[in-house]
């Protein structure tokens, strides 16, 4: 197989000083040459970084920093990302990095500062997700005013050797952020820290994350246990729909016809269904032909059910519940919806069964219309009396389709010249 995705590669990446670094998932092999490019002068920056920091004086144990809640000092801030968290209710904290003033813009891959190393981590650990999810004081005239940063500064006694993070979201996520900023401080002391990247398209690579120890345990994405309690459970329980194969049984035992069970309990109509069951008490056999074989036919013809709407569906089987529509008559009513003029959308079903000339015949009304179709017929043009009951029959059921039910029509019309 060929193209892209189609195979992945882990690269794994290691400088000397450095340390083994894992990229994972590179959908194309032409990207690896530049995706070990941009990890070795990764590395090789973050050896700079250490050496830099150790020239200050900061190593591992003589690191220093501070952690503060500075979100009074941006109810009126100009920066929007950070003025529409506070108007939200949300925190903002200040990580203070002493002596690290500069090291933040030093460049690690192409275009890319050391500054993304600290929004990596926030961002996958902290699940501050929405960028940017920090700002730095390095690049203090790409983000806040001065006056802002002066105001930090005083609150949490930062002064210029110093590098503020800000981070705002909710207090557990900011205090995450600002415990992991001091993280990745303290493993830029060290060097290259051991860590899974993930392949980005322009080249360089971004922060997945931390190795696994001896056990494959990932402790950046292992969330606690959580307890659940059995009220909880029941109530999930409760919410559960259906099983569908409870849902087949079911209708087997309602009388659906084999061939619509699957079909049905899987459409769209499946709560139209049980809704014309249970409120208008229609027969399931019935509601399940309907809307299982009939819907079959007619979009198989090129008609779009799906353009048909369920009001206007249970208004139809409504009709036929309530008597104004014969059993033979929804047929005819739903393939008008499905042909008719756009126009005529807002019609309401019984004037649509006006419009239809489908207005149930009283039952006097039929034992007539029987006896002037049979007075003329003699028996002796026809070899039985099932093929002149049959002959009566078509004939009345092309006037009467959907205005009179075909099983009354013809017990009327067995009372009236019987049959074999």
């Amino acid at each position: 197989r060929t193209g892209y995705g189609a195979a992945r590669e882990d690269v794994n990446v290691s400088i000397t000083g450095g340390t083994r670094v894992e990229i994972k998932g590179v959908s194309q092999i032409w990207r690896i040459p530049h995706l070990v490019y941009n990890e070795a002068r990764r590395q090789w920056s973050l050896l700079r970084v250490r050496d830099e920091l150790k020239s200050r004086g900061i190593t591992e144990d003589t690191i220093q920093y501070s952690k503060h809640d500075v979100t009074r000092v941006f109810t009126q801030t100009a920066f929007d990302p950070m003025r529409s968290a506070v108007a939200a209710g949300m925190r903002v904290k200040c990580t203070v990095l002493k002596g690290f003033a500069g090291i933040l813009n030093m460049p690690t891959q192409e275009h890319t500062t050391f500054a993304k190393e600290f929004s990596d981590r926030v961002r996958v650990i902290a699940c501050l997700t929405k960028l940017p999810n920090m700002v730095h004081s390095d690049t203090a005239s790409e983000s806040l005013a001065a006056r802002d940063w002066k105001a930090v500064a005083k609150r949490t006694g930062a002064d210029d050797k110093d590098v503020m993070i800000l981070v705002w979201g909710d207090e557990r996520d900011t205090q995450c952020a600002c415990d992991e900023i001091i993280l990745r401080a303290k493993e830029a002391t060290v060097g290259v820290p051991s860590d899974t990247r993930q392949a980005l398209k322009d080249g360089t690579n971004g922060f997945e994350r931390v190795l696994p120890g001896a056990e494959r345990m990932y402790p950046d994405t292992d969330l606690p246990p959580q307890a659940i309690n059995p009220e909880r459970g029941e109530r999930i329980r409760d919410q559960l729909p259906e099983y569908p194969w409870d849902r087949e049984e079911r209708y087997r035992k309602m009388g659906v016809p084999e061939d619509c069970i699957t079909s049905l309990g899987q459409s769209k109509w499946a709560g139209l269904f049980e809704r014309v069951v249970k409120e208008l008490r229609v027969d399931a056999t019935f509601a399940a032909v309907v809307l299982g074989q009939r819907f079959k036919a007619f979009r198989r013809v090129g008609l779009a059910i799906e353009e048909l709407s369920e009001d206007h569906v249970y208004e139809v089987f409504k009709a036929y519940a309530d008597g104004k529509l014969a059993r033979e008559g929804v047929r005819v009513v739903l393939w008008h919806l499905l042909v008719r003029d756009p126009q005529s959308e807002s019609k309401a079903i019984p004037e649509v069964l006006e419009e239809l000339g489908l207005t149930p015949v009283p039952a006097n009304r039929v034992h007539g219309l029987i006896t002037d179709a049979t007075k003329a017929l003699s028996d002796d043009g026809f070899p039985s009396i099932n093929h002149k009951h049959r002959f009566v029959m078509g004939n009345l059921m092309g006037n009467l389709l959907g205005r009179c039910a075909g099983t009354t029509l013809a017990k009327e019309l067995d009372a009236e010249i019987g049959a074999d």
